[in-house]
């Protein structure tokens, strides 16, 4: 928000629709570039923990459980790409109407698209950070079809 105000401050000199249009389109591609980056770490996340399970704390001879079960078994946990993605609605929604009204202009129309366009790309990167995805259950398949296809390879090799 204060990147948002002194820019305000340099854009007096145009017109208040310029300004206000273009200071809110920046600020909403730069809160979609955070959300990309934050459903890209969740994505991660959910990849390294799976990974751990399936090579690491379900090993034969090792019973007892370890972090990620142990946390799989306390339930649904808070999503935090979802947390984050409120902060980022209210900051997107921040983001356009401080400056509008600093402005007092008028809403955008189809012809000044950028408030528009930056919009569109908020909202395609906000969804998937909303989104009820078993990332975890997705990725935890796939490392175990990989394990058990590193298994059946290493019998052949120790056959032939």
């Amino acid at each position: 928000m204060v990147t948002a105000i002194l820019a305000l401050e340099l854009l007096k000199g145009n017109s208040a629709q310029t300004s206000w249009s273009l200071l809110s389109s920046l600020l909403l591609v730069f809160l979609a570039s955070l959300l990309a980056v934050t459903w890209y770490c969740g994505v991660a996340n959910a990849k390294a923990s799976t990974y751990l399970v399936c090579f690491h704390e379900t090993r034969a001879g090792s019973s007892a459980p370890k972090w990620e079960t142990r946390l799989e078994k306390l339930g649904k946990a808070v999503n935090v790409n979802q947390l984050l993605a409120i902060v980022y609605l209210i900051l997107g929604a921040l983001a356009v109407t401080v400056p509008w009204l600093s402005a007092k202009a008028t809403l955008p129309d189809l012809s000044n698209a950028k408030v528009l366009v930056a919009t569109g790309l908020f909202v395609a990167c906000l969804v998937p950070n909303f989104a009820s995805w078993h990332l975890r259950g997705y990725f935890g398949k796939r490392w175990q079809a990989i394990r058990v296809d590193e298994v059946r390879q290493d019998g052949e090799a120790g056959a032939g």
